[in-house]
């Protein structure tokens, strides 16, 4: 059994080029090492390459890295002239459909398709010959290997090639026993390397920890992560770094914390030199600038607590719980200049319990987030999300919590006074004066019927129980204890 990889020169330009393996389309990419990779784990005998000189250049220095011969297949069409692309290149899709339908379409140096088919399977009758029973790459463009496609394989469409050519990193393997054709599959080297990325990731608080630790853990290149600046915290106003800067170093992750990024030049550089294909932020906490933005190949993915366009902005996992939600989720989006409004890549849907704090959803929604996010970046690499613009006129607001919204107003319906206490928990907390004394409430429920002192009538004649309250310079704890603290006193 002969073995051939054909890998399309599209890919091998671009990558020594710059040092990547580059899509020309924007929908699908992956590691130059990982091509190297590829052709070194199959245990590949020979490297081929149609005779275009940078083909040359790029499929001999993949074969120098792998430790493996190269040699010129002379009987390739390996392009069409620059005057036939010239002349297509408006609608490139169709120009190629047109050549797969019609192999009497004439090049402009006078030879037509059927004759560069006749000429291409002979010149692979040739290679097959030579290299019997070995697993070979054989770099080429796109006229050659449709035409060796259409030859073997009459139940291979036009779509099937333009997958293809649009969504790389497509490696095509053919099997011959001889010079007898076996059977055809598409490899796409960025699943089977389990989607490696170069990835910039950029958060802050917990929420965004999982998503990083599931970056990791699906084996993505990430080559720095930005945090916020170390903050004081506590009585004693500790310096105390971020969650999402403890869990990078734990990774032996370069950690980057600008204290600005709009204007920061030596920061734009620095993101340049390192050419990620995406920026992942996860509740980053700061605006980025259209700059930053436009850096990264497929530009910068957010994953953002809510059912986006519902509660765009700072706080959504704690407004939808302020505001009774039964429903939320993870919205995926692609970002741009606008607060939470680029179009939407994934979503998936939780329900919130009706006893669950804003700071329970937050946990339950940073685990989703990583699986959200780690189903978008494979996507992505594969070219099949399909964005979608969010309806602006049903985009709600969540503002940043301040601790103007503590304080518990009696006069409200119950329902309301427990999802404030719900959606406060655990900052900036409900609160409320209990016998002059200030109060945090950190748990309730609603009830029917007045008894204990910590049942207070509300405004639509229903109570709000108390369960777990925190007095000043207290811990939190049971209302039964609380109560039985205050008449000891």
């Amino acid at each position: 059994m002969t073995t051939v990889y054909f890998i399309r020169h599209a890919q091998a330009d671009n990558a020594v080029r710059d040092g990547r393996v580059r899509p020309l389309t924007a929908k699908g990419m992956a590691d130059r090492a990982l091509v190297t990779a590829f052709l070194r784990d199959k245990g590949i005998g020979a490297v081929l390459s149609s005779p275009f000189r940078r083909a040359v250049d790029t499929v001999g220095d993949f074969a120098e890295e792998s430790g493996l011969p190269v040699e010129l297949v002379e009987g390739f069409r390996e392009r069409q002239s620059d005057s036939d692309m010239a002349s297509n290149r408006a609608d490139f899709a169709a120009f190629m459909e047109k050549q797969w339908a019609d192999f009497s379409y004439t090049f402009s140096d006078g030879e037509c398709l059927a004759e560069v088919q006749e000429r291409n399977i002979a010149a692979l009758g040739e290679v097959l010959k030579k290299h019997e029973g070995k697993n070979i790459v054989i770099g080429t463009h796109g006229t050659a290997l449709s035409t060796i496609i259409n030859y073997y394989d009459k139940t291979y469409d036009f779509k099937d090639f333009m997958e293809i050519l649009t969504l790389l990193p497509w490696v095509v393997r053919m099997d011959f026993n001889g010079d007898v054709y076996v059977g055809i599959e598409k490899i796409n080297l960025f699943e089977k390397a389990g989607g490696q990325m170069n990835i910039v990731f950029m958060g802050t608080p917990a929420f965004a920890v999982p998503c990083l630790e599931r970056l990791v853990a699906d084996g993505c290149d990430i080559p720095a992560v930005f945090c916020q600046p170390d903050k004081p915290q506590g009585r004693k106003m500790q310096l105390t770094p971020p969650p999402v800067k403890l869990a990078a170093l734990a990774h032996g992750l370069p950690v980057l914390q600008p204290e600005k990024l709009r204007g920061n030049e030596e920061m734009f550089g620095l993101l340049r030199a390192l050419k990620p294909a995406v920026i992942v932020v996860a509740a980053y906490g700061k605006i980025l600038p259209q700059e930053l933005l436009d850096i990264p190949e497929y530009g910068c993915v957010n994953v953002h607590g809510s059912l986006l366009p519902k509660y765009r902005g700072a706080a959504p996992i704690q407004w939808a719980v302020i505001n009774g939600e039964t429903e939320t989720g993870i919205t995926t989006m692609q970002m741009d200049a606008g607060i939470d409004t680029g179009d939407m890549l994934l979503q998936e849907k939780v329900p919130i319990p009706e006893d669950m704090t804003a700071g329970e959803l937050y946990d339950v929604l940073g685990a989703l987030g990583a699986q959200v996010l780690s189903d978008t970046i494979k996507l992505l690499g594969q070219g099949k999300l399909v964005p979608r613009k969010q309806d602006d006129a049903l985009a709600t607001y969540a503002p940043m919590l301040t601790k103007a919204l503590s304080p518990l107003d009696f006069a409200r319906p119950a329902h309301v006074l427990h999802n404030q206490v719900r959606g406060l928990n655990p900052w900036p907390g409900a609160t409320m004066v209990f016998e002059s004394r200030p109060l945090k409430v950190r748990k309730a429920r609603v009830a029917r019927e007045g008894g204990p002192p910590l049942r207070i009538l509300c405004g639509d004649g229903r109570y709000l129980e108390l369960l777990t309250v925190q007095a000043e310079g207290k811990k939190a704890m049971a209302a039964e204890e609380f109560l039985r603290g205050i008449r000891r006193d």
